[in-house]
């Protein structure tokens, strides 16, 4: 190996894992907002007495997830006050990923 060629081996290396990481980490966190928030925040909500989507919020997207990010963060992580009276059964591990994702800066 070429000594010179070292450190821009590594750096390709470490961009990888984080794109990675990166994607992973949004993929779960896609799959939670799916199956715990979409019911009601959705353009055709599924939830009973739903319809239209509280406040006009809508999680169908990755972009809107990603743009609400901090809104998230503040209302299932920090107050837990969502998902409304937690009736669709989010739980802390759940929360915790939301909480990690948003610490990453919500890649």
């Amino acid at each position: 190996t070429d000594p010179v060629s070292i450190p821009q081996a590594i750096e390709s290396t470490i961009a990888t894992l984080t794109a990675e990481i990166s994607q992973a980490i949004h993929s779960e966190v896609m799959a939670i907002i799916k199956s715990r928030c979409v019911g009601c925040h959705s353009v055709t909500p599924t939830f009973p007495g739903f319809s239209p989507a509280p406040l006009g919020i809508r999680y169908d997207t990755s972009s809107q997830v990603r743009a609400d990010a901090s809104r998230i963060h503040t209302n299932v992580v920090k107050t837990q006050f969502m998902p409304y009276g937690n009736f669709t059964n989010m739980t802390d591990a759940e929360r915790a990923v939301i909480d990690a994702w948003f610490k990453m800066g919500a890649p």
